[in-house]
């Protein structure tokens, strides 16, 4: 739905492109240019403020703070992306005590990665 947002934000800024200074300059003194429903995502008309509060944030099954800056972080607007990754946030997804979270932060722990097996992308793809 991240993806669904975004390239729908865009389609929305390319109607007035490049005659458009910024996406506010969509909407009007009632409604703000997120609350337009143009979006027809699962068969019904719905806002990008649908999508994210509704679908994305509403569901109950997306609540993480990246959300936000998943879906309204690529503007001149927002403050300045760290360009480190918090740790934290994955060493309590991986379920890693605080010792442990702690010397990963500190880069105390080294971690490898596999390579990505990208057949296994043909596997799935033939299965019935």
């Amino acid at each position: 739905m991240i993806n669904a947002y975004n390239a729908y934000t865009v389609r929305l800024i390319l109607i007035r492109h490049p005659n458009l200074e910024s996406i506010k300059d969509l909407g009007s003194l009632f409604q703000s240019p997120w609350q337009q429903g143009f979006v027809p995502p699962l068969g019904q008309t719905r806002s990008l403020d649908d999508i994210e509060h509704g679908m994305i944030r509403g569901s109950g099954r997306y609540r993480d703070p990246r959300i936000h800056f998943g879906v309204n972080c690529a503007s001149i607007g927002c403050p300045a992306l760290r360009p480190e990754a918090d740790l934290t946030l994955y060493a309590r997804e991986l379920g890693l005590s605080s010792e442990q979270a702690e010397a990963l932060c500190a880069g105390r722990i080294e971690i490898d990665f596999s390579d990505y097996d990208w057949g296994l992308n043909d596997e799935a793809r033939q299965r019935p």
